[in-house]
């Protein structure tokens, strides 16, 4: 929520590195609302998922020693740690759950593990034929899912990840994210290895066949993907000169605005996560760069952000300055007194953490 947050990173401890799981908590004082929950000394996490208040899992690897889970039943007061076997030198890429005790995690040998007991035990299915990496992994029930990864492969399960098959292979791209609404509405994006980026993906028919749309920038390096109904959604990344963006859309990718965030000093996003609250849709996204972590209330339609000062300059998703202080234009009447609310930033300003 947009009260309660979870992030993994890395951090310089001395000559050496450690892994660190980091809280937010609005209730504490301005400044110190990020903590360090727990670290992994020689480690490195790569993704973090909570299904409720209390439970969560972090996966990523220990060095030299092979791929692992850690998971909290206390909302991160403790944490255990789980190894999988024979994952000497690999690494899980992310992690998702549907339940406190059914989930998935992909690796960098194109494998998919599951638990179906919170994550105490794990079992691998290899999917990537030649041990491509898988990147991502979301499933819409305990049954239907997806994972994604080198090569352009998207892969879908029937069976809560007991078998699978593939749907889309391209060799010219990575993807990086999937994302579904139900079981026919989704998303894969990522980046190509050669030539134009522009590698976002959607389906309408549960994966079985797949059209490449085209982006507002078609140089962006897509890395997260969210939708919260068929039609509205984000894409978060970088574009190839070196600035952190977030696209929007509210017509299921048709047209593509970008959301401006002052103050964002970061190269590219490479995740985020959308929460639905009474203001609108809250949002976090972690960036590369500054290592930032950024807060704010998305809203599909804004677009670059450009200051008008009469009702005719107001267009709509624009930030209107129609008194001395600036307000940000929501509805779609085109009016700066009546449309342009929500002072100190609403679609243009991220709040910095």
């Amino acid at each position: 929520s947009s009260e309660d947050a979870w992030a993994v990173g890395d951090a310089t401890v001395g000559f050496t590195t450690e892994a660190r799981i980091y809280h937010f908590d609005r209730a504490r004082a301005p400044g110190d609302q990020w903590a360090v929950s727990f670290t992994v000394p020689y480690g490195d996490l790569t993704d973090i998922f909570f299904v409720d208040e209390d439970h969560g899992w972090a996966v990523g690897d220990l060095d030299v020693i092979g791929a692992a889970v850690w998971r909290t039943t206390n909302g991160g007061v403790t944490w255990s740690q789980t190894l999988l076997p024979g994952t000497l030198n690999s690494t899980l890429n992310n992690v998702f759950f549907v339940s406190r005790t059914q989930g998935w995690a992909s690796d960098d040998e194109g494998r998919v593990w599951r638990t179906v007991d919170g994550g105490v035990n794990w079992s691998s299915v290899q999917v990537h034929p030649g041990g491509g990496a898988l990147t991502d992994v979301y499933f819409v029930n305990e049954l239907v899912g997806w994972a994604v990864g080198l090569q352009g492969a998207i892969f879908r399960t029937a069976d809560g990840g007991a078998t699978w098959v593939s749907q889309f292979t391209d060799t010219t791209r990575t993807f990086r994210a999937v994302h579904f609404t139900d079981a026919a509405f989704g998303w894969a994006v990522g980046v190509r290895v050669t030539g134009v980026n522009n590698t976002v993906y959607k389906t309408t028919n549960g994966g079985s066949s797949w059209t490449n749309v085209s982006m507002a920038d078609p140089n962006v390096f897509a890395n997260d993907v969210v939708f919260t109904d068929p039609n509205t959604g984000f894409v978060v990344g970088g574009l190839s000169g070196g600035q952190a963006v977030v696209f929007t859309t509210v017509d299921g990718g048709e047209t593509w605005g970008r959301q401006t965030l002052s103050g964002v000093t970061a190269s590219q996003f490479f995740a985020l996560s959308v929460v639905s609250e009474s203001t609108g849709v809250a949002g976090w996204v972690v960036g590369e760069g500054d290592d930032q972590v950024v807060a704010m209330t998305l809203d599909p339609y804004c677009s670059a952000v450009t200051n008008c000062a009469t009702d005719t300059e107001c267009a709509y998703g624009d930030a209107c300055i129609a008194t001395d202080i600036p307000y940000y234009h929501l509805n779609r009447s085109n009016s700066c007194a009546s449309d342009c609310q929500r002072p100190g930033g609403f679609c243009g300003d991220g709040i910095l953490q």
